[in-house]
């Protein structure tokens, strides 16, 4: 008997998964760097660090695990492997969503909202910028030879 399973499930076995469902696997890896950022910041905050330097400090935590998070699972199937290349190109997406992250961040407060709130808005603009450099910069598919 042959058993017959949907191209999706072929593709996710090769780490090959469309737009689509890498969309929602960097989403949900962007949940846990969240929960990673939004713990270390609060963290930070109480202990008495002031906003921006705390958000400087748990968003690099939460970068840290993006990069181990999305090269292990979202973006398995483009041949990146860690290299030079990977770590600065990384390097350059996050500091341009931590360049995003901290402008939001400080234009929230500067408008009047309170530190969390800021935070949690901060995390909105900085998705989408990262989902999209990450995927064609950072994991963009490695050249096949052969």
């Amino acid at each position: 008997m042959v058993e017959h399973r949907p191209a999706l499930f072929e593709q996710a076995g090769r780490g090959l998964l469309p737009p689509w469902a890498q969309a929602s696997l960097f989403a949900l890896v962007g949940v846990v760097n969240t929960a990673v950022d939004i713990a270390a910041f609060a963290g930070l905050v109480f202990f008495g660090l002031a906003p921006l330097m705390a958000n400087l400090i748990s968003f690099s935590l939460g970068a840290l695990n993006s990069l181990v998070l999305n090269k292990t699972l979202t973006f398995r199937g483009t041949g990146a492997r860690y290299s030079l290349r990977l770590v600065a190109s990384f390097a350059v997406v996050t500091l341009v969503a931590l360049t995003i992250s901290q402008l939001s961040l400080a234009g929230m407060i500067a408008l009047g909202q309170g530190h969390m709130t800021a935070k949690l808005v901060s995390v909105v603009f900085t998705f989408a910028v990262s989902f999209v450099l990450n995927k064609f910069i950072t994991f963009r598919s490695a050249p096949r030879h052969g």
